[in-house]
């Protein structure tokens, strides 16, 4: 019987199937050391894989988003406050008339069972006429022993007499004092407020007082003629030489109804800007067309020119405790000077005059 033939192909695939499994055998059986290797400068480095995309989508943001953690209070450091913006005193009118508010920011130091008005014949600036020299405050006529309250909140720096100690011109000037300081923001600096010729003192020095407490009594102690309260305003120091006129610094009193006065103050100056004193000013109330004056009022640049020019309204005259109305200021210089103005309830009217 004749063999089948077998088919060369199928021989010389089996011949190399056996000739692989035989060099596997003897790959295999060799040690490490001669194992083949790759140097890694051999081939370029592989790229960098990228990033696996994302199989799903993003979740939605929640609705309501959960609270911000708090930092822990105690660690973290308390940030520093900022510091309140330094009070200044309003600037004066740079027009011929100006309406302001003022600053009346005092209370009255007599109550309302003594008299709380100003003494008209001796104004701030204006000479006294027990010495030759300029008023640097008010005096309210009262009898003796009527309650001296205090003018605003503050702290007394002096209360006593001034036998020993100068408190303004002279020694014995005021008598029996007290002198209060006072702190407003709106300002930047501080207020003293001095009460002088008292019969007698009910503070002690560094005793705090709120305003409208009693700090004396009405006398006539010092270099006084008759039952006064002698008071000053001094601004920024407790200083003779820095006083201001108290009529711009009290608060107006009523009028009629729920109305308050008014006040002026203004400015008389040649033509370098100087001011000029004395003058002789007079205000008329006018009561309309072809009618008399209502009232009149006579009064006196400051008699000397350390009180003139000063902030904050650098006048050189002031009046207060005026009805409110129309007013005519009449005075001559040069010629007779006239201007209208208008006093309005509890605002301070400022007026400038340049003489050339």
């Amino acid at each position: 019987m004749r063999k089948p033939k077998i088919p060369a192909g199928v021989i010389l695939a089996a011949v190399m199937i056996l000739l692989v499994t035989l060099a596997c055998q003897v790959f295999t059986n060799q040690p490490a050391s001669v194992i083949p290797t790759l140097s890694s400068t051999t081939l370029p480095p592989s790229p960098p894989e990228p990033p696996a995309a994302a199989t799903q989508p993003e979740a939605a943001a929640p609705t309501n988003p959960p609270p911000e953690a708090t930092p822990d209070q105690s660690s973290a450091p308390t940030p520093e406050p900022s510091p309140e913006p330094a009070g200044q005193l309003p600037t004066p009118c740079a027009e011929d008339t100006c309406v302001v508010d003022g600053v009346f920011i005092l209370q009255r130091p007599i109550g309302s069972i003594g008299r709380n008005t100003i003494d008209p014949s001796t104004r701030y600036g204006e000479y006294q006429r027990v010495v030759r020299e300029a008023n640097h405050g008010v005096k309210f006529l009262n009898t003796t022993g009527i309650s001296v309250l205090a003018a605003a909140d503050g702290v007394v720096v002096a209360a006593g007499d001034d036998l020993n100690t100068s408190y303004g011109p002279a020694k014995n000037t005021y008598g029996n004092l007290v002198i209060l300081r006072h702190e407003f923001p709106s300002l930047g600096q501080p207020v003293f407020t001095v009460y002088g010729q008292l019969s007698e003192v009910t503070v002690q020095v560094d005793q705090a007082v709120s305003a409208g407490d009693e700090i004396g009594k009405v006398g006539s102690s010092g270099r006084v003629q008759g039952s006064t309260l002698s008071f000053e305003v001094r601004l920024g120091e407790n200083n003779y030489g820095v006083t201001r006129n108290p009529e711009l610094w009290l608060a107006p009193l009523p009028h009629e109804g729920n109305t308050q006065t008014g006040a002026i103050a203004g400015r008389i100056v040649d033509a370098d800007g100087k001011p000029i004193h004395p003058v002789d000013l007079q205000f008329e109330l006018l009561g309309g067309p072809g009618q008399p004056a209502v009232e009149t009022y006579y009064l006196k640049t400051y008699a000397v020119g350390n009180l003139s020019d000063n902030s904050p309204w650098e006048e050189n005259f002031a009046i207060a405790g005026l009805p409110p109305g129309r007013y005519q200021i009449s005075f001559y210089m040069k010629g007779l000077q006239q201007r209208e103005i208008e006093v309005m309830p509890g605002k301070l009217t400022l007026v400038n005059f340049s003489i050339p």
